[in-house]
């Protein structure tokens, strides 16, 4: 069996960046939370949205530190009709780089009905002020 493999086989997500933050090596866990492959080069910018929180400030400090560090990312489905997924990383500097490692609550199949009872909160939200007015929607 190749090293591939054997990472692909992990439960565990391995995730690893080049110090311009793009992707050198995604395993199979990735790219099943993704939904689709991660090309090697892609920016990690593409995949994430770095501006949820301090992830990207945590990212840029463990390449300027060393000193691994917990950060919680929002990784973009690759298709429209797809959920974003928050995503638990362990990231630690590897040479000039990083390697990502994630567990567990990704898999959570919850995580799609978490964004759409959120989107309706929002909408009923949206809705409450027309009603007090007699309004209807």
């Amino acid at each position: 069996m190749s090293l591939d493999g054997v990472l692909d086989s992990l439960e565990t997500g391995v995730l690893v960046l080049t110090h311009d933050l793009r992707v050198t090596y995604a395993n199979a866990r990735w790219a099943a939370w993704r939904g689709a492959a991660i090309p090697t080069g892609a920016p990690l910018a593409a995949l994430m949205d770095l501006d949820a929180g301090e992830s990207f400030r945590e990212l840029t400090a463990t390449l300027t530190e060393g000193e691994a560090r917990n950060v919680q990312l929002t990784l973009k489905p690759a298709r429209a009709d797809a959920g974003p997924r928050v995503i638990g990383c362990t990231v630690r500097r590897l040479g000039s780089g990083l390697v990502l490692e994630a567990r567990g609550d990704a898999d959570d199949d919850r995580v799609p009905l978490n964004d759409v009872a959120r989107r309706l909160a929002v909408v009923v939200d949206m809705a409450i002020p027309f009603r007090k007015r007699g309004r209807t929607v």
